[in-house]
């Protein structure tokens, strides 16, 4: 309705400034009497004060219809960019670079770190490159721009760790046949889905 009424003073403006400026000018340098320049003063302060209306129209409808349906788009990019950089996150697979103990843990390094968009805790599958079974799970515990250091969470083939166990103080070489898949879990995707289909004020 706002923008109705926007066009149609819009219009009447238009043909207003159509009609009355030639005819003002005219009587202006023609050295009209006072009551005439009376006259196109009303009549300009009316022609003012119906653009000034058409102004606060627009801003009204800008705010009122415009602005949340913004927000809303925006809102929706800022998701969708969020799911397709967790997506993008979720195929991030490399390999193991280095062993070490630590206080007599386990320790696995990996070449990714906060340039690639990690954070403390976040958590890798280690698979195996042949056959893709999960041999365990490596959460981070220290991270830096271009490297983390993680502690084995989980241990889903105990002959390959105890191996790495075995060996931790005196050989830091990265096991062959393995690499490390970033674990995003699906819930996290499917509840940033959800937010990108929720309409606007749902």
């Amino acid at each position: 309705m706002a923008r109705k009424w926007a066009l149609a003073f819009s219009v009447l403006l238009g043909l207003g400034l159509a009609v009355s400026v030639p005819w003002l000018l005219a009587v202006w340098t023609d050295n009209g009497s006072s009551n005439v320049r009376i006259a196109l003063v009303v009549m300009m302060s009316v022609l003012v004060a119906v653009g000034f209306s058409i102004v606060l129209l627009l801003l009204y409808h800008l705010v009122t219809v415009k602005m949340p349906r913004l927000l809303h788009r925006f809102a929706v990019w800022v998701t969708f960019k969020t799911v397709q950089g967790a997506i993008a996150r979720q195929r991030l697979e490399v390999e193991l670079t280095a062993i070490a103990s630590i206080e007599g843990d386990l320790r696995v390094s990996l070449p990714v770190g906060l340039r690639n968009g990690l954070a403390i805790g976040e958590r890798f599958l280690v698979v195996n490159s042949a056959s893709h079974d999960a041999w365990g799970e490596l959460e981070v515990a220290e991270i830096e721009e271009i490297s983390c250091v993680c502690s084995v969470y989980n241990r889903n083939n105990p002959e390959f760790w105890d191996a790495l166990d075995a060996r931790m103080n005196h050989d830091p070489s990265p096991p062959q046949g393995v690499i490390a898949r970033l674990d995003i879990p699906e819930e996290f995707l499917i509840d940033w889905l959800l937010r990108l289909l929720r309409p606007a004020g749902g």
